[in-house]
């Protein structure tokens, strides 16, 4: 989260979202153009405060064009088309990774992700989720979960199945000064799930959907 300091003469009275006067900026660069939903176009601030900085100085590019697209699709179509020269987010999706490795114009780096995904229940006793107070629920919710299918169907195999709810690469992963510890591996078993929620007193409708246990 980024917040900028505004002069109360310029904005008071205004609506932040319908805003369409002057831009003000204390960086190298100055708003030259603005197109809602299609570009914005910076160019040099010669009058940058730094620019005779012996560490920061003026930068060399002129002007600077951040493009948006309304989709993905637009997005990579004019990344191959040579269109952009950098991107704040940019992640090759595994299925285009043969085909940009394969292109003498692109270099793929594959490197390890700082990003984890995972299931998380709310046990607060005012959320209304009653069912989830039952551990053995939550457990055979555990064990129906296939990890490894995941890595392969969502991630195209470049992924590993989360053992904590903090990163691989992390410090604190297996050790260091936070060690969060690792939790047990809930292996993929429907069988063992199944066994949980009969165990628990859950029971099958016809149609096979498992239903709560009789109060």
């Amino acid at each position: 989260m980024w917040y900028a300091i505004v002069p109360q003469h310029k904005f008071e009275g205004q609506d932040p979202f319908e805003y369409d006067g002057e831009y003000i900026g204390t960086g190298p660069y100055k708003v030259k153009e603005f197109v809602p939903d299609d570009y914005l176009l910076l160019e040099r601030n010669d009058d940058y405060w730094g620019a005779d900085d012996s560490y920061w100085g003026l930068p060399a590019a002129k002007e600077v064009l951040f493009k948006l697209y309304e989709n993905t699709g637009q997005f990579w179509v004019a990344f191959e088309a040579g269109q952009m020269d950098s991107s704040a987010s940019f992640s090759v999706p595994f299925q285009k990774k043969d085909g940009y490795e394969a292109d003498p114009n692109i270099t793929v780096d594959v490197v390890p992700d700082l990003s984890i995904y995972w299931l998380a229940f709310n046990l607060h006793p005012t959320a209304g989720y009653e069912p989830l107070q039952d551990l053995a629920l939550r457990q055979a919710i555990a064990a129906a979960i296939d990890k490894e299918g995941i890595v392969d169907m969502v991630f195209g195999g470049y992924a590993e199945p989360a053992d904590s709810w903090v990163y691989l690469e992390s410090p604190n992963h297996y050790g260091g000064p936070n060690n969060y510890g690792v939790l047990p591996n809930n292996e993929y078993d429907l069988d063992k799930a199944a066994q949980i929620l009969e165990d628990a007193g859950y029971t099958k409708d016809d149609d096979g959907y498992w239903c709560l246990p009789a109060e």
